[in-house]
């Protein structure tokens, strides 16, 4: 089969221009039909996933818009994006190509039926796996107000619009349409919660549709649940495979005319597959490493290192997946009794992670600050460090492979803070370290502490990353840590004279709270509206105009109008911060409503407090302000709920710089730290006392 495509790309080797495309489109059907004969969904087909991804951009890049076969080229491309974006570990990047794509391939007319209905299903499936994402961070944040669920309302809409758009047309067969008809069910049960109104959420009608995916998952269909795209989610599967390519430029995907096509049977689940051997597992991934470092001889520990500080984007992502498929199987299929071998393929599994999460996912970002490719990689490396001895040359590869965790806009944040510990003390013991362990190893005990909100000397860090050499793979993301220590320490000490350092436009908002200029500081928030800032950002700034209207004379409503938007808009989507800015948050956006007095304001401050009150870190002194608040509207229940939590409170002091300086401090570092106890509920007589 190999030798097939072989010919096939000997073939493309001699052509150009648009007469690659029918080549291309064989090409797409062999590494499809291995992708799925090796198993949808599993690491070891994911390379011929990738493989078949790039033959069909490719055909899709050299077909101008006016090519009647475009459409259909565009259908499968996002089909087949949609299906890689399912694989763990591969982020969301995958998921926003494939959704414009599928809409192209909806808008040309001629589109097969076959291909229309996959379009249909497929959009409609990831406009909801985003609505189910959104719904998972809002349940694990603490519920569902603040309007942080606004911006997937219209995700629900067009995944239910997408899902009645195939029941309404012509029926492809009855499976698809069971199928769909539950994935409807799913969207129109969470609608109430997109519209703010949690009171109307049906979970009996979720629940049922839930039982229904899974009836027909025993019935032996190859589905996956709601709220990720399911990667073998049709029984045409092979329909869509087996479109002849030699009918371009309007390929004929149903055959002859007058031919009715028969849907495949449905296929038994599979027999369990016999054990994979640990030693054949083990020498197919460090093939796969040696192609990709073109150095052979070298250790294995060595390749992978040089691999990892190779920039991504010159990397095939077939290459680059086929690598990563056999080094998942490598580490599932080892054997009892080879700790270094053990240790070793962790190590080889973390460097693809880190390599395919830089190259196509979302980073440090607000929706996914921890990134999920780095977070597998992390606690790869965890474990080869206790696998790897100290003493072993591969030991200074598991440290040195940190550096590909490092965010470049936060390096002290993301899936090192939960290793950081583990890996300074392994970094300690390394035998003959170099700069970069010895620079990498300071980070970690950096980290380690600024997690827990200890003071830190930026000094050790500075001078450990000043020996790195300048050209070295790691040193920028090291040169941003220090930079952002060493601001750390100076807001802390009062210092404004290196707020210039910070980023996201905030470096006015902490010269103006440094130096208690009103008007600065209302210079800064008016112009950090302008930029649309992310999430945190806006947390951030929602505080800078409540601080303003706390301040004046006489409040601007305008100021507090601003207050709520901006705090309403951050409540719901503090993924990765920490737990003290989101409570404070949530203070901040019940008290902007209780100094408007709008009506409706007074309930709307009750549930923001609320809110408040159910989050990890207690705060002592906004809970006894809304407890004041809700005694004077008359509301003992929630003023109890509130004078415990004070009385509960740790009552720790104000940080030196105030608690908006340290908030923006949590935004730049972007470091949460671990989640306090749960606070012992006193005893009535407590109460009473405080």
């Amino acid at each position: 089969m190999d030798v097939t495509i072989a010919k096939l790309r000997e073939e493309l080797a001699r052509l150009h221009g648009s007469a690659r495309v029918p080549i291309l489109e064989r090409l797409w059907q062999e590494f499809a039909v291995r992708y799925w004969r090796a198993g949808p969904g599993t690491p070891g087909a994911l390379g011929h996933l990738s493989a078949a991804i790039e033959a069909l951009d490719e055909a899709y890049h050299l077909l101008d818009g006016s090519s009647p076969a475009r459409g259909e080229v565009a259908g499968r491309l996002g089909w087949l994006m949609a299906v890689r974006s399912a694989t763990p570990g591969v982020g969301d990047a995958d998921r926003e190509a494939a959704m414009p794509l599928l809409a192209e391939a909806l808008e040309h007319s001629d589109l097969s039926a076959l291909l229309a209905t996959t379009a249909h299903v497929s959009l409609g499936q990831l406009h909801l796996d985003r609505v189910m994402k959104a719904l998972h961070r809002c349940q694990a944040q603490g519920g569902f107000l603040g309007g942080a669920l606004s911006g997937s309302r219209a995700d629900g809409e067009e995944a239910i619009r997408h899902f009645r758009g195939v029941l309404d047309g012509p029926s492809v067969s009855a499976e698809v349409s069971t199928i769909t008809r539950v994935m409807l069910t799913v969207a129109e049960a969470v609608l109430p919660l997109l519209n703010g109104e949690p009171d109307r959420f049906d979970m009996a009608r979720l629940t049922d549709a839930t039982a229904a995916m899974q009836n027909l998952l025993k019935n032996g269909l190859p589905l996956g649940m709601p709220g990720s795209v399911l990667s073998s989610s049709l029984p045409f599967t092979f329909d869509l495979i087996h479109g002849d390519p030699l009918d371009l430029p309007v390929p004929d995907m149903q055959g002859e005319p007058g031919h009715t096509s028969v849907l495949p049977p449905r296929r038994p689940a599979p027999a369990k597959r016999p054990p994979t051997d640990p030693k054949r597992a083990r020498r197919a991934a460090r093939d796969r490493l040696a192609a990709l470092a073109g150095q052979p001889v070298r250790p294995v520990w060595e390749q992978a290192v040089a691999v990892l500080q190779t920039p991504a984007d010159r990397m095939a992502a077939g290459a680059l997946d086929a690598y990563i498929g056999a080094a998942a199987t490598a580490v599932d299929a080892e054997a009892e009794g080879e700790q270094l071998e053990s240790g070793l393929d962790r190590l080889l599994s973390a460097v693809g992670l880190c390599l395919r999460q830089r190259r196509d996912g979302s980073g440090w970002d607000d929706d996914d600050p921890g990134g999920g490719g780095y977070l597998g990689a992390a606690d790869l490396l965890a474990g080869a460090a206790t696998r790897i001895p100290p003493g072993h040359p591969a030991a200074t590869a598991v440290v040195e492979a940190l550096g590909g965790l490092l965010g470049d806009r936060r390096p002290l944040s993301g899936a090192i803070t939960g290793i950081a510990g583990q890996l300074a003390a392994y970094a300690a013991e390394v035998v003959s370290p170099t700069a970069v362990i010895t620079a990498l190893g300071q980070l970690c005990r950096t980290v380690a502490a600024v997690s827990v909100g200890a003071p830190v000397d930026p000094q050790p860090l500075a001078a450990a990353v000043a020996a790195v050499p300048a050209g070295h793979a790691w040193r920028p993301a090291l040169s941003t840590a220090v930079g952002q220590v060493r601001l750390a320490a100076a807001v802390r000490a009062g210092d404004a004279s290196t707020v210039e350092a910070a980023p996201d436009g905030l470096a006015p908002v902490l010269d103006a709270l440094l130096r208690d200029d009103v008007e600065a500081l209302r210079t800064a928030v008016d112009g950090l509206a302008t930029n649309s800032p992310r999430r945190w950002v806006a947390a951030v700034l929602g505080a800078g105009y409540l601080e303003l209207a706390i301040r004046a004379t006489a409040p601007e409503q305008g100021d507090l109008d601003a207050a709520i938007r901006w705090l309403s808009a951050s409540t719901g989507g503090l993924d990765g911060a920490g737990e003290g800015l989101r409570t404070r948050t949530w203070w901040r956006l019940a008290e902007a409503y209780h100094r408007r007095g709008n009506p409706g304001d007074g309930e709307a401050s009750r549930a923001a407090g609320l809110e408040a009150l159910g989050c990890v870190e207690p705060d002592p002194r906004g809970a006894a302000r809304f407890a004041g608040w809700m005694l004077s509207d008359g509301r003992g229940a929630e003023a109890y709920t509130a004078l415990e939590s004070a009385a509960a409170g740790s009552g720790r002091p104000e940080p030196a710089a105030g608690p908006l300086a340290e908030d923006v401090l949590d935004v730049i570092l972007g470091i949460a730290p671990p989640p306090a106890d749960f606070p012992r509920v006193p005893a009535c007589t407590e109460v009473a006392d405080a």
